[in-house]
């Protein structure tokens, strides 16, 4: 196993094996003459580079001097020699990195940075309180390590799920990483719990375990190169949680859409925001100045001044009023009959009609049957509209004279029928 890989390694062991290399290798056999681990790998490098400067030394004071022909000889003697010895040298450093986990160079140390394992434990809650306590006790501050639940029970919420699961993670800090996802259980076949799954830094599965919550084992086992399922090492239970995925499905499959979506229709007409008005109990006729005067400076966004401060602007001067309103409740039948006979009479300006009100119980049916009757859109009044027209009673007729706004209420006689209306619309 070579240091670029950093595979986690033993260090229990000792570097004995090298005593087989102190006849080959003079350096080695001093730094481990008293059979103890060395302080570093990076010495042996040190001790090495400082015998080769002084053979170097050596060899440049010689140099381009003719050598004994006893010295030729040890020199052709020494060549084979050196060769063994880096030969043996290079052995040595692979021995070391087996055995201890450390590089002989600090450069690859830094640029190939240990793998990192992911521990996946596959649990539920029928495991009970205590072990699931246990298990989120001992991944607390293990980033590494991940805790999966399948799902939810049968009839259960997520929040009554979660409920569940908040007191075993009370005080625990920091918190275990706790995650919701059935996904993993289906890649990786996970039909009983605890299991606890190793994958590498490419995702790929290493080992796996059943039985086992602490990963304390299966990075011993990883240690000792051992991979792909290792079994059954304790007690497992069935999982107890249904699929969320599937548990989803379900239960939209025994959705009435159609049926939600005429309810969600009901309750949005049923927060229609009505102005209700009282009725007309007489004939009233209303003037209404819309003149204003101008607290400060009034600028078009081009920064053109329109109105200066002080003075005094009449918006229908400026912008006519071509409009006739007409405001009615339309779950009052006369009122509704007064609005119908001012949508079929002939007008030369556009009739807008704006509702205080109609028959919740009827839904949108009544307000689709009031439109049908006037043959025409209606809409809501707002309260901006009956505020700045002042509006007191309904039915009103409100349009510009002028430059003046007239407001008319006319009173309603007679009953109202508001079985035979309501029947009609609902």
């Amino acid at each position: 196993m070579r240091c670029s890989e950093w595979r986690p390694l033993r260090m229990a062991r000792r570097v004995g094996r090298l005593g087989l290399l102190t006849g080959g290798l003079t350096v080695v056999s001093q730094v481990w003459a008293t059979n103890q681990e060395p302080s570093s790998p990076m010495d042996i490098d040190a001790k090495l580079q400082a015998i080769q400067a002084g053979a170097n030394a050596i060899l440049s004071h010689i140099d381009g001097q003719p050598l004994p022909a006893w010295l030729q000889q040890a020199n052709e003697r020494s060549s084979v020699f050196a060769t063994d010895a880096e030969t043996i040298a290079k052995r040595a450093r692979t021995i070391i990195e087996e055995e201890t986990g450390f590089c002989a160079s600090g450069s690859e140390s830094a640029e190939n940075p240990p793998a990192t394992i992911t521990f996946t434990l596959f649990a539920s809650r029928s495991l009970g309180d205590a072990q699931l306590r246990d298990i989120f006790l001992f991944a607390s501050g293990q980033p590494e390590t991940r805790i999966l639940f399948r799902g939810i029970g049968e009839d259960e919420s997520l929040l009554d799920f979660m409920a569940t699961l908040k007191p075993l993670l009370q005080d625990i800090d920091p918190p275990p990483t706790v995650l919701l996802d059935p996904t993993p259980f289906r890649e990786y076949d996970i039909e009983s719990v605890p299991t606890l799954v190793a994958t590498g830094p490419d995702g790929q599965e290493l080992a796996r375990v059943s039985g086992l919550a602490s990963t304390t084992w299966l990075r011993a086992a990883l240690d000792e190169d051992k991979t792909g399922d290792l079994g059954v090492r304790g007690p497992i239970r069935e999982i107890a949680e249904r699929d969320i995925l599937e548990l989803i499905h379900q239960r939209l499959a025994r959705l009435d859409f159609k049926a939600l979506g005429e309810r969600a229709v009901a309750r949005a007409f049923d927060r229609l925001p009505f102005e209700p008005l009282p009725t007309a109990g007489e004939d009233r006729e209303r003037w209404i100045d819309p003149t204003v005067t101008a607290g400060a400076d009034v600028h078009l966004p081009d920064g053109t001044l329109l109105v200066r401060a002080g003075d005094s602007v009449n918006p229908l001067d400026k912008v006519p009023f071509t409009q006739r309103l007409v405001i009615f409740d339309a779950s009052d039948s006369r009122q509704l009959a007064f609005a119908q006979s001012l949508a079929s009479d002939p007008s030369d300006k556009p009739t807008t009609f704006l509702l205080t009100g109609a028959h919740r119980k009827g839904g949108w049916n009544a307000l689709t049957r009031v439109m049908e009757q006037l043959e025409r859109r209606v809409y809501l009044l707002t309260p901006e509209m009956r505020e700045r027209f002042s509006l007191d009673r309904v039915p009103a007729i409100v349009e510009a004279v002028g430059l003046q706004f007239r407001v008319q209420e006319v009173a309603m006689v007679g009953q109202v029928e508001p079985d035979i209306a309501r029947s009609e619309m609902e």
